[in-house]
């Protein structure tokens, strides 16, 4: 009686473990983009406006952006 509930437990554990759901991998999206890691927002840009960028504790300017929809990422640490 006593190895028929270990054997029965031993199966169990080895069909849970065989067909137990990996960790999700599901594609998050936000509209009709994926979300990455490190993405904090995303902006539609309606008229042509400068693109900025840090460097070194100060703004200067990079490009120009026309009408468009840009992802917004997170690269500085949070504290």
């Amino acid at each position: 009686m006593n190895n028929k509930k270990k054997i029965m437990v031993s199966i169990f554990t080895v069909f849970l473990l065989l067909f137990s759901s990996s960790v999700a991998s599901a594609k998050v999206m936000w509209g009709k983009t994926e979300l990455k890691k490190g993405q904090i927002g995303r902006v539609t840009i309606l008229t042509n406006v400068t693109a900025t960028k840090i460097n070194e504790n100060t703004l200067t300017q990079d490009k120009r952006l026309n009408f468009s929809s840009i992802t917004i990422f997170n690269n500085r640490a949070l504290l």
